[in-house]
C-alpha cells in the first residue's frame, strides 16, 4: 500500500525490486484514503489490515531487501488477488472538514477504476445525496456526520464511509492574549481567534483596567500584582459561545523589594567566615567565578539555580568578587571573608 504516488511510480518500485505482490498507489489506487481512514502516524512499508480492520504488521523499514516484505506478508494466510480480478477503489476527500453553519464544503472523489455512476450520502448535509462526481454540499444544522460513497459499474460496486468525517459549529470562542506573566502597570494586547465570524465581542478582565470591553481585539492595563480570569463571549448571526480561562493572567509588583529580590543573586550571611548560603533566580546551571582583589581568580565552580551553600573558607580573610554567569545573565556580588 503505497502512499503519495501514483500507478506508474508504484509499478517502477515494482519492477525495481522485483515484487510480485499487487501494489496499491496513493493518490490513484487508494492508499492515501487508507492512512487516513485508519490514522496510521507513520509511512511504513508494509501494512496488513486484518477482517476485523486491525492493523496486523506496520513499519517494516528499513528495507534490507524485497524478500523481507514477501517473508512478512507470507507468515499471514494472504493470497494474491488476480489481476483484473477487482478494479473499483471507492474514495474521496473534502476541502475542508471543520466547518461553519451554512457554510458549503467541496467533495472530490478520487476513486479508481472504470465507473459509471456515483451514490453519496451525506448526513444533516443539503443535499443529503448526490449522483454527482464531485458534489457541492451546504451544512445548516450543528453536529458531527458521516458521508459515504458508493462507486459502481455494470460488474462491480465498492464503498467508503468515513464516520464522524464533518464537523459543524455556530462559533466557537477563542483569544490569546501577546503577554501572559507581565510586571503590574503593564499594556497587554487580547487578540479574538473566535471561529465562524463573529459580530460582536464581549470580554471581562478580572483585575484589568477596563474591567469589561466591547471591542474585538482590547487592550487592557493591570494594576495590581496577582493572577486574574479572562472570559470571551463571541457572538455571530447563528448565535454564540464563551471562553473562560481561569488564573489566564500573572501580575508581579516589578517595583516591590519582595519582586526585586527574587530576580537577582542574593549572598548570606556576609561578611563571615568563608561559608556563605548563595540564591540564584531561575532553573540554569551557572558557574561561579570568584576573584580576589588583584582579579586574580581564586575558586571556579557550578552552581545549580536555587539556594546553595558556597564554601570559600580555604581562602585568607579579605574582600573578594564573586561572578555567577548562566550564559545569558551575570551577577556579581562583593565578599568579605573576616
Amino acid at each position: 500500500m503505497d502512499i503519495g504516488n501514483n500507478n506508474a511510480e508504484c509499478v517502477a518500485f515494482d519492477e525495481t525490486y522485483g515484487l510480485t505482490y499487487p501494489t496499491v498507489s496513493g493518490t490513484e489506487g487508494g492508499g492515501n484514503a487508507v492512512n487516513s481512514t485508519y490514522g496510521i502516524p507513520a509511512y511504513p512499508t508494509v501494512i496488513l489490515i486484518a477482517p476485523d480492520h486491525s492493523i496486523v504488521i506496520q513499519d517494516l523499514w528499513p528495507i534490507p531487501n524485497a524478500q523481507t516484505i514477501i517473508n512478512a506478508l507470507e507468515n499471514y494466510p494472504i493470497q494474491a488477488n488476480e489481476c483484473g480480478s477487482s478494479t473499483l477503489t471507492a474514495s474521496f476527500t473534502a476541502d475542508n472538514t471543520a466547518v461553519c453553519l451554512t457554510n458549503q464544503v467541496q467533495f472530490t472523489n478520487s476513486s479508481s477504476g472504470d465507473i459509471t455512476t456515483y451514490a453519496w450520502t451525506f448526513e444533516g448535509g443539503d443535499p443529503a445525496t448526490s449522483s454527482d462526481e464531485n458534489p457541492l454540499v451546504t451544512y445548516n444544522t450543528t453536529g458531527t456526520f458521516n458521508v459515504s460513497l458508493t462507486v459502481s459499474n455494470d460488474t462491480e460496486t465498492a464503498n467508503v464511509d468515513m464516520d464522524d468525517y464533518i464537523t459543524v459549529s455556530s462559533i466557537e470562542a477563542a483569544f490569546t492574549a501577546e503577554e501572559t506573566d507581565i510586571c503590574n502597570e503593564t499594556q497587554v494586547q487580547f487578540l479574538d481567534n473566535s471561529s465562524c465570524d463573529a459580530t460582536s465581542w464581549v470580554w471581562t478582565f478580572e483585575g484589568g483596567d477596563p474591567a469589561s470591553s466591547t471591542e474585538q481585539n482590547p487592550v487592557v492595563t493591570y494594576a495590581t500584582s496577582g493572577s486574574y480570569s479572562v472570559t470571551l463571549v463571541a457572538t455571530n448571526a447563528n448565535g454564540n459561545n464563551e471562553i473562560n480561562i481561569d488564573n489566564y493572567m500573572t501580575v508581579h509588583n516589578c517595583t516591590g523589594v519582595e519582586y526585586l529580590s527574587a530576580q537577582s543573586m542574593r549572598i548570606a550571611p556576609n561578611p563571615n567566615n568563608g561559608r556563605f548560603q548563595i540564591t540564584l533566580p531561575g532553573n540554569l546551571i551557572y558557574r561561579v567565578f570568584v576573584y580576589d582583589v588583584t582579579g586574580h581568580l581564586v575558586n571556579e565552580s557550578n552552581i545549580s539555580a536555587g539556594e546553595n551553600s558556597l564554601d570559600i573558607s580555604h581562602l585568607e580573610s579579605g574582600v573578594y568578587l564573586i561572578n555567577a554567569d548562566n550564559g545569558s545573565i551575570q551577577y556579581k556580588e562583593r565578599l568579605i571573608i573576616e
